[in-house]
């Protein structure tokens, strides 16, 4: 949480995360880790997403390629909600 603390002892910096391979993250964790940052930084969080490209990545992270397009929905989705301020919901299977 190396953001968290910078956001702490700064007033106009913006923190970007670089960029979330979000098909390999639990979307309900990096949302609240995300949103936790945006509430601690006053709306400071650049949030950097990306579906990632290397096939072996992806399967040493238990994701299947070839549904890369549907975790990328719903796992975009929540961290997403969460910047704008409201109830993040997810349609999305696991």
């Amino acid at each position: 949480m190396t953001l968290a603390a910078v956001a702490t002892v700064t007033r106009r910096l913006l923190l970007g995360t670089g960029i979330a391979l979000v098909v390999q993250r639990d979307p309900i964790t990096t949302a609240n880790e995300v949103a936790s940052l945006d509430l601690i930084s006053d709306g400071r969080a650049v949030f950097g997403v990306g579906a990632g490209w290397n096939r072996e990545e992806m399967e040493n992270h238990g994701t299947d390629p070839s549904t890369r397009a549907g975790c990328w929905t719903s796992g975009c989705g929540p961290s997403a909600n969460c910047g704008r301020r409201r109830r993040p919901s997810s349609t999305g299977s696991s």
